[in-house]
């Protein structure tokens, strides 16, 4: 794992930030392996990181720990792939983001995997009051297996906006997300994007709790069904446990339209063009 020195940035090997800083024992009891980003004043250029599967039948499982100090402001890019699609690699991550208040950073994270790899990856978020978050998160080639789950706690006025959108095929893929408005005036939202083609299951678990004062929670969950050997399942759940609070949701699952795909193909696409084009627009509004 390599490194590179950012101003305003202290990042660390997460093995040798346990060593200086034993309280991140707290949040990463007993990593093997990846990052500790701490974000001390604002960043104005975007920081990037990467991790890659490069050799057959690698494990990978990294456990990251980022934290932004209060009025921080800061842009997090991403990408965890696959060098070759037929390493049939194991990639199992943890991260916990920390934002203290009045924070505010913006993740793009991207997967690009090979088909007989498998992804299990847990996403643990905490906002103190007045932090945002921003997650964009698109698995562009989705691997044999894949599997993520996001837990969030939103603090007074917290905002957190989680985006997902995967393309599958010949995959298995399950989403949990669970977003625990807690806080007064706290905000959560969450987006969903699913694509199943050819011999694809997708299920998706998602649920915002509401706890603080004037809570607002949103949930949009969205399939597309390209094939009759796929399987799309999205469960909304909302659950509100203050007469203040405002929930809401909508999902859909549908299919391509025939109108659209003709019109598309009379401008001179073919139909695999056509039904790509459609896709890569459905994935990413």
């Amino acid at each position: 794992m390599n490194i590179l020195p950012v101003e305003n940035v202290e990042l660390l090997k997460i093995t040798d930030a346990i060593k200086k800083y034993p309280w991140i024992k707290e949040h990463i009891p007993k990593p093997v392996e990846g990052y500790f980003m701490w974000i001390k004043e604002t960043i104005k250029i975007p920081l990037s990181g990467c991790f890659l599967i490069a050799s057959p039948r690698t494990k990978q499982k990294p456990a990251n720990l980022l934290i932004l100090e209060e009025n921080v402001k800061a842009t997090l890019r991403t990408i965890c792939a696959a060098e070759l699609p037929d390493l049939a690699g194991s990639h199992t991550g943890f991260t916990k983001i920390i934002l203290k208040e009045k924070s505010q950073l913006n993740i793009e994270h991207v997967h690009r995997w090979g088909k007989r790899d498998t992804v299990i990856t847990s996403l643990n978020v905490l906002l103190h009051p007045h932090a945002r978050l921003k997650y964009d998160y698109r698995s562009l080639e989705a691997p044999k297996k894949l599997s993520i789950i996001t837990k969030a706690e939103l603090l007074d006025n917290a905002s957190f906006s989680l985006t997902t959108a995967v393309d599958a095929e010949n995959s298995n893929i399950t989403t949990k997300e669970v977003f625990s408005l807690t806080g007064a005036k706290s905000r959560g939202e969450i987006k969903l994007r699913f694509v199943g083609r050819d011999n694809s299951y997708v299920k998706a678990l998602s649920k915002i709790l509401g706890f603080g004062n004037e809570a607002v929670g949103h949930l949009d969950c969205q399939g597309l069904l390209l094939s009759d050997s796929s399987y799309i399942d999205l469960i909304p759940e909302l659950v509100s446990r203050n007469k203040t609070v405002m929930l809401t949701h909508e999902a859909s699952i549908g299919r391509i339209s025939e109108e659209v795909l003709l019109y598309l193909r009379s401008r001179g696409l073919t139909e695999e063009e056509a039904i790509n084009l459609i896709v890569t627009g459905f994935l990413t509004k």
